[in-house]
């Protein structure tokens, strides 16, 4: 293929089609599919053509490597040294000779071991060294002085470092690595990957660094295993991962054999992330048979009671895995296999109830009788079950397999293949203290997911090494709704909060589909001093994007009365297709990332190295969203126009990273580097533009007097359409946008300590270069100050909007406000016997603008709480500030009587709490958005205007103004901010401090090699609360009961109007209501009990 076909292809300028039929989707994809190989083997062709003189050898993202030194007894370098490595339970062979300096280097190594290194000289005697282990991305040193023949071998010296020493030469940016041991040893309920990237300083759930979760990288044994979309990212169970949505882990625990995390890797290899690369490598197949067969179970009684006076028992669940793992020889020393297969169920209850005066911490404040009248009413007016109120119980289900083969070829090449499948079936429903469902308005959310890779490891001589991995992945997330279909329903109750019924709005019309082919490919080069890395990685997408809001009709009524005699709705809202005979248009878009790299690790002396390397990253964006003609008009003043994508562009990503073992001791090792990191965001993002085009689709989103001549129709066929108020929601992309991108600085010191200890200072300094940010381009500017607390006002109704006949224009672009930093300090002993283990202390600062935690345009924005202007906010604490965390763990194993073993293992995780915001609940500035306008705190009762909640409430002005002052004065954050704005998460929970241990224990016996291994684990979460119902409670704002991880806001004023100018001397200042609310805090339902899981496993 010539070059200018190769980038005829890459520039393709297609649109498109939100309709196609089966044929031309099936003739696209495959034209796609064969483009993408075509493009692939040309990279591929150029990057060999580009490399292949080169005498080189690399150290890739799923293997290891060693680095030695020889010198004869007068410390001279010895050339020529032969060096065999093996590896020990597959019988792998590596060779080497030191070069004219006595060095040798071999890299590309499986993991783990043990290895058995073998080190001749004529001359001299024979080296050996036994049981080495060889950890994830890491360098094992070794110095060692060959003596005569005719000397004792007692006078030979070896320095080597091993995983958690002082002395690692691959080092440079902060990471963590989480080891086999790591996994059998410490605590995990959910058998996830967080359970275990947790013990990270700087990261808090799937946030690390204080950036958002949804710019990591997920890889399996170096190739991408993320959700490309973004759907299956956020708060909640989710992961990042394919099958994230469904509540699915991406692969068994059973296949991992470790688990790596990097933060700021000067390594410019590692790409694709601003947050941090978490990178889990397979167990394979060696000589020997080995496998297993476990399972793991809890319920209701490994739950603790409810943390509050009741004292009452969880609700009746079942959670249980089945799995087995085997690996072992196809063909001795030749060819071996490993596969791992698991089948979890779990069944639970919603946390929040109906009311029946019971008293339970898990009832709800709405009334039993109140939903028993509405479902009565639902089912004799339209003949609509809207399913349970009470005891609901929401399933999640998953099936994953993995299947890997590692074939040797010939002593030069090494190919693995393998294959993850997941499929996962997920309930999607949550109740409130003051929010009630129906169980036929949840969603059943699937997803599976097939992924495929390869990957070459080629050894063309004791210089060159090459790494090659080619992947395809198919990723399909849907939504299925139980019950008949039917508009979603949501009654205002009052201070007993909402209830809602119906088909769950956003469910409908809820498909996506993903496409992945990546290719990646890594030389290096060895000369003198200088390693010299070149490389390729590139992503090539296809989704098919389908997610519409409300196409079947929502419904909002202020009162139950309202809705039971038919009145109008205080909310309306309805998306159409306004394409003729199509009733629910699709997107298909299509695009592609491009890598390259190069790099030089200089050994500028012994024990010091310096790495400066340049990744460039090129986005290309194959579609173009729909044209809208009549939008291009309108805002041709701004140039704007719906069928602009961004434009591709280089993104270069310099880094420059050191480490120097500043005595070539190993005891210690000062380390760092500064540099630019480059990822992906969710292209659910960029994905909006081709689904809101205003081409496709028509809203309306009617309110106050537009919904006068609306009644409620069962029919979602035949819902009402008002087109007095029917518009279109417009998100657009910048041209000049970019990815994020991210400046990351690091350093650190580590010193080794006596008794195996190794103490770590660190700090890591981020700036934002280019985040995502969203604007609404049809909001006039303000035009007034509103009387009271001086926040900017906009004009009423439509005068607000540029162009009325679109409801919101979003663009999604760029700033460069915000910034993140660490400061970290760490202990730590890992010992292969005996006591191991760390604790670490980080404290972290991250502010933004817009912490982006959604998918859809339209709500990241209403999301982003703001004082004035929500198109230029100030720069705010973010969702991920993580202020305190305190993360420890400790584990001892013990032997005895020959056949027995016993583990303990202890985790602490103490934490500053979570950022939460005091927001208000409507649109108060006139913006369009409610849940965004922050609270103003009043100094006194001179400074706020209260009001009666209805006619029932006889309570004055002064006596509900002295109920919200008893409120603001014990709350921490409001008592120190009267007469401000509430900021973006600017209060905090209070502090948490929970323990979580695994305990096993081993029985086992001995038939000729095999070993028999029967073992019995308890694991528990939170066993503090276990000993003491008061030990490991876990505070959450009561303005939210939003189950964690979640974002945290919420409101304890309600807005009711502005005062009549004609009175209270002429003044229109807002006015409000307050419930009153005992405390700040409330325990987390969940959270604050223990949780144990107990297990059983037979392993040979």
């Amino acid at each position: 293929m010539s070059a200018g076909t190769l980038m005829e292809l890459i520039t393709n300028k297609g649109q498109s089609d939100p309709y196609y039929s089966e044929t031309k989707t099936m003739k696209k994809t495959s034209t796609f599919f064969r483009n993408h190989v075509r493009i692939c083997a040309s990279l591929l062709i150029l990057s060999l053509m580009s490399f292949c003189y080169l005498k080189s050898y690399s150290q890739g993202t799923t293997s290891s490597g060693i680095k030695g030194y020889i010198y004869d007894n007068q410390n001279h370098a010895l050339p020529g040294a032969i060096i065999t490595v093996i590896n020990g339970p597959s019988n792998i062979r590596f060779d080497a000779t030191s070069n004219e300096k006595g060095v040798f280097v071999l890299q590309n190594l499986p993991v783990g071991g043990p290895y058995s290194i073998e080190i001749k000289y004529i001359g001299t005697k024979k080296y050996t060294e036994q049981n080495v282990s060889l950890p994830l991305g890491q360098v094992y040193s070794l110095k060692v002085f060959l003596e005569s023949e005719d000397v004792n071998l007692n006078t030979v010296e070896i320095k080597s470092a091993r995983a958690g020493s002082a002395r690692n030469l691959s080092k440079t940016g902060a990471s963590k690595n989480i080891s086999r041991t790591d996994l059998e040893r410490y605590p995990s309920l959910n058998r996830s990957l967080s359970d275990f990237t947790r013990f990270t300083p700087q990261s808090s759930g799937l946030s690390f660094g204080g950036r958002n979760n949804r710019y990591n990288n997920i890889q399996i044994d170096g190739s991408q295993n993320n959700d490309i979309m973004g759907y299956g990212v956020g708060g909640g169970t989710t992961t990042g991962a394919p099958g994230g949505q469904a509540g699915t882990q991406p692969i068994s625990l059973d296949a991992i054999d470790e688990i790596q995390v990097v933060l700021a890797p000067f390594d410019v290899k590692q790409g694709s992330f601003t947050g941090a690369g978490i990178n889990a490598v397979t167990r394979r197949g060696t000589n020997t048979f080995s496998g297993s067969v476990y399972t793991y179970g809890k319920n209701e009684g490994l739950v603790g009671k409810s943390p509050d006076a009741n004292r009452n028992k969880f609700n009746e669940f079942s959670d249980a895995q089945y799995g087995f793992r085997l690996g072992g020889p196809i063909i001795k020393n030749k060819l071996f296999f490993f596969a791992n297969a698991e089948i979890s169920r779990r069944n639970e209850p919603l946390l929040y109830k109906a009311n029946r005066g019971t008293g339970a911490s898990d009832e709800s404040l709405v009334p039993a009788e109140t939903a028993q009248q509405i479902s009565d009413y639902l089912k004799s007016q339209y003949n609509y079950d809207a399913g349970k109120f009470d005891d609901i119980s929401k399933q999640t289900n998953s099936e994953k397999m993995f299947a890997r083969l590692d074939y040797i070829i010939n002593s030069k090449n090494r190919l693995t293949l393998r294959h993850n499948y997941v499929h996962g079936e997920r309930d999607d429903i949550a109740n409130g203290i003051n929010a009630l469902r129906f169980e036929n308005n949840k969603y059943i959310q699937t997803n599976s997911t097939n992924i495929t890779v390869a990957e070459l490891n080629t050894y063309f001589s004791n210089d060159i090494v090459n790494n090659l991995i080619i992947g395809y992945s198919n990723i399909r997330d849907n939504r299925e709704i139980p019950g008949s279909p039917f508009p979603q329903v949501l009654i205002q109750l009052g201070a007993a909060g909402t209830i809602t019924a119906g088909t769950e709005g956003y469910s409908p019309s809820a498909k996506q589909t993903q496409n992945l082919f990546q290719l990646t490919d890594n030389l290096d080069m060895i000369r003198n001093n200088h390693h010299f890395t070149f490389g390729t990685q590139n992503e090539f997408f296809r989704f098919d994007n389908l997610f519409i809001q409300n196409i079947w009709g929502n419904y909002t009524y202020s009162s139950l009365a309202s809705f039971l005699n038919n009145q109008a709705p205080s909310v309306y809202q309805l998306t159409y297709s306004k394409i003729p005979d199509v009733t629910i248009p699709t997107s298909i878009f299509r695009a592609m990332q491009l890598g390259f790299y190069a790099q030089d690790e200089y050994t500028v002396q012994d024990g010091l190295k310096v790495t400066g390397g340049l990744r460039v990253d090129i986005p290309i964006f194959l579609d173009k969203p729909l044209q809208n003609t009549a939008f291009a008009e309108s805002f041709v003043g701004m140039g704007l126009k719906t069928d602009s994508k961004p434009e591709s562009r280089l993104l270069f990503s310099p880094r420059l990273g050191f480490n120097w073992d500043i005595n070539n001791d190993s005891q210690t090792i000062l380390r760092g580097g500064s540099g630019i990191f480059t990822g992906r965001l969710p292209y659910v993002w960029l994905g909006n533009a081709y689904n809101n085009s205003g081409v496709d689709l028509g809203r309306i989103n009617a309110t106050g007097t537009a919904t006068a001549p609306i009644r409620f129709s069962g029919d979602v066929n035949n819902q009402p359409k008002t087109p007095t108020v029917a518009t279109s929601e417009i998100d657009l992309t910048d041209e000049n946008f970019k990815m994020p991108q991210v400046w990351r600085s690091n350093l650190a010191i580590d010193q080794k300590l006596p008794f195996g200890f190794v103490a770590t200072l660190e700090g890591i300094y981020g700036k934002e270069l280019n985040a995502p940010f969203i604007k609404d381009l049809n909001l006039v500017e303000p035009t007034a100050k509103l009387d009271g607390d001086g926040r900017d006002l906009y004009p009423s109704g439509t005068a607000r909007l540029n162009f009325p006949q679109y409801t919101n224009v979003f663009l999604l672009t760029n700033t460069n406000k915000g910034y993140q930093y660490s400061l970290t300090a760490q202990l730590q002993r890992n010992v292969t016997q005996g006591v191991s283990g760390s604790i670490a202390y980080t404290y972290a600062h991250s502010k933004d603008i817009s912490s982006m935690n959604s998918t859809i345009a339209s709500t990241n924005f209403r999301n982003n709480t703001i004082i004035n202007n929500p198109n230029n906010p100030g720069l705010t604490f973010s969702d991920w500030n993580l202020e305190h965390r305190i993360i420890g763990n400790v584990s001892y194993r013990i032997e005895y009587l020959k056949s027995m073993a016993t583990t303990i293992g202890l985790v602490y995780n103490g934490q500053s709490g979570l950022p939460y915001t005091y927001r208000l609940n409507s649109d108060i500035n006139n913006d369009g958005q409610t849940q965004n306008d922050a609270m103003y705190i009043p100094k006194s009762q001179d400074d706020i205007v209260l009001l009666p909640t209805n006619a029932q409430d006889l309570r004055t002005p002064a006596e509900i103004y002295q109920q919200l002052n008893t409120f603001i004065e014990q709350d921490p954050y409001l008592s120190k901010h009267r007469g401000e704005y509430a900021e973006r998460n600017g209060a905090r929970t209070p502090w948490s401090h929970i323990f979580d241990m695994h305990l096993a224990q081993d029985f086992f016996i001995s038939s000729g090699k095999t070993r028999h291994n029967i073992q019995f684990t308890f694991d528990v979460f939170n066993v503090g609360n276990m000993l003491n119902k008061d030990w490991g409670l876990v505070k959450l704002p009561s303005i939210t009961t939003a189950q964690l991880p979640a974002t945290l806001s919420g409101a304890i004023l309600t807005f009711r109007g502005f005062e009549n100018p004609a009175t209270a001397n002429g003044r229109s200042r807002a006015t409000y209501s307050y419930n009153p609310v005992n405390s700040s805090f409330v325990n987390a339902p969940f959270e604050s009990r223990w949780r144990g899981q107990i297990g059983a496993r037979y392993s040979f």
